[in-house]
């Protein structure tokens, strides 16, 4: 009999405390497959630990797969090891060498090559894998991570003053203290860590950091705003150019909390924002006035109504339960 396993990052809290969008997907997997305890060992000794894990791995047969989420917890110079034994599901959350500009190292290659299956974040980092050597035929795309929610929550988060909101790390996010006057007479709330009062504009609303576990329920402005980088004409520097590959966290976050969104318009998820009229994509932030003005009620209530629509399956966890009946589907029709 063929089995699906999944390596369990729970036993891990130092290292996963507030990471959501993992514990989410474990949240998921943890409801249609076995676990795997790898981490378990709380002794700090490598070699303890690895035998903890090959321990672990013994329970997979020749036939059987496992869930993995990308990068590992740890064990990631074994990572190989494991590939080469087993047949692997490996779910992306980052690739490196975009997120960071590296030069692809033969480690990170070589366990994204040797997985059997993967899940991708959508079509524009699907044809990266591609172009790097990935064969198309094991490759499923996530389209959105999902965010786990109570789906029977108020939400009225748009009911604000202000028309922006920005959450994420302000450390690289440098661009909402080079924001001109006509942006910040929208109204702009911002929340998250390393926030510099010092460098802020005095009529930029910090409303200071939450977990992500409750960041969705407090968090108000008409708009979620997905950017990144140095400037606001453009998304740059490495961070920048990793949108135009990932789906950021914060869209998720932005629908879990019923909020239209704005982003780039070259970033990767502007193909699903277009799609799904849940808002609308800019070249440059300068642009947000106008579009903003131009918007009227009804048009507004509509990207709403719509946001809505996928936060009802973003919080349900269909997202990637799609992704996971897509694979066995496969895995099946391959026996």
């Amino acid at each position: 009999m063929q089995n699906i396993f999944y390596f369990s990052e729970q036993s891990d809290p130092e290292k996963h405390a507030g990471y959501k969008a993992r514990q989410d997907v474990e949240s998921i997997v943890s409801k249609r497959y076995k676990p795997l305890y790898p981490y378990i060992c709380k002794n700090k000794n490598r070699i303890i630990q690895i035998k903890n894990l090959f321990k672990e791995l013994k329970k997979v047969k020749k036939n059987d797969y496992i869930f993995i989420q990308y990068p590992l917890v740890t064990f990631n110079k074994i990572a190989n090891i494991i590939l080469k034994r087993k047949k692997v599901i490996l779910l992306i959350h980052d690739l490196n060498e975009l997120r960071f500009g590296k030069t692809k190292t033969t480690e990170e290659k070589n366990i994204i090559n040797n997985a059997s299956l993967i899940i991708s974040h959508n079509i524009k980092m699907t044809e990266y894998l591609k172009n790097h050597g990935v064969e198309e035929n094991k490759i499923f795309n996530l389209h959105l991570f999902d965010y786990l929610s109570d789906n029977n929550a108020e939400i009225n988060h748009t009911e604000d003053s202000n028309c922006i909101c920005f959450a994420g790390n302000l450390e690289k996010s440098n661009f909402i203290y080079n924001l001109s006057e006509n942006i910040i007479k929208l109204g702009i709330n911002v929340y998250g860590i390393n926030f510099n009062k010092d460098k802020s504009n005095k009529n930029i609303n910090y409303m200071g950091s939450f977990e992500p576990e409750i960041i969705s329920s407090v968090i108000k402005g008409k708009f979620g705003l997905i950017w990144d980088g140095e400037q606001s004409s453009v998304c740059s520097g490495c961070m920048g150019n990793y949108m135009r590959y990932n789906n950021p966290h914060k869209l998720s976050m932005y629908i879990a909390a019923g909020m239209p969104v704005i982003v780039w318009a070259q970033s990767a998820v502007s193909q699903f924002v277009e799609k799904y009229n849940i808002g609308f994509s800019v070249n440059s932030l300068e642009e947000m006035p106008d579009r903003i003005k131009n918007i009227s009620e009804s048009n507004y209530q509509l990207y709403r109504k719509n946001v809505l629509r996928i936060r009802e399956r973003i919080v349900k966890g269909d997202f990637l339960n799609q992704a996971l009946n897509n694979i066995e589907f496969f895995i099946n029709g391959k026996k």
